[in-house]
């Protein structure tokens, strides 16, 4: 007859607190590295430009599209209070300033660069169109992959051991 494994509230406990790690790595991986913008500017037949942002979760699942016709300048938004500064980019189309970032982010140098590239691309009138997409850095997929391994593992190792001591 197999042995009876019981397991005591407190390991219990730890499995729950340990699956509950993991549900929450999983969640920050997602809000991080999930998602995605791409920007998309084409030069129409009359040379106007129209962009088009488009959101999605790991570039799988739509979350928000919207265009900005008649695309004059991109411009990056200053918001500071005190010497506290976040951006922001914008462009000017033929409905005025409409912003392309939701968020005020403190990372001016990634918004710049993404204004400057599209800047470049409104000037030069022989290239008809100009696609940038938001690229996470790999780091963040290592570490999370990582962090996923060692919670699977840890909560392997728990269950292992309440087995072994059953």
């Amino acid at each position: 007859m197999p042995a009876k494994t019981t397991r005591t509230p407190s390991r219990r406990l730890l499995i729950l607190l340990e699956i509950l790690a993991i549900l929450i790595a999983l969640g920050a991986f997602i809000a991080i590295a999930g998602p995605t913008r791409t920007i998309t500017c084409t030069r129409t037949s009359e040379g106007a430009v129209d962009c088009t942002i488009r959101t999605a979760l790991f570039n799988l699942i739509p979350l928000d599209e919207f265009s900005i016709p008649g695309v004059m300048a991109a411009v990056v938004d200053q918001n500071c209070v005190g010497d506290d500064c976040a951006y922001a980019m914008q462009m000017w189309g033929t409905s005025g300033l409409v912003p392309v970032d939701k968020d005020y982010v403190r990372d001016l140098t990634l918004r710049q660069k993404v204004a400057d590239t599209i800047n470049e691309f409104l000037q030069n009138k022989e290239s008809p169109s100009i696609e940038l997409r938001d690229q996470v850095r790999s780091v963040v997929y290592w570490g999370a992959g990582l962090v996923f391994i060692s919670l699977f593992g840890l909560l392997g190792y728990t269950l292992w051991l309440g087995r072994k001591t059953g």
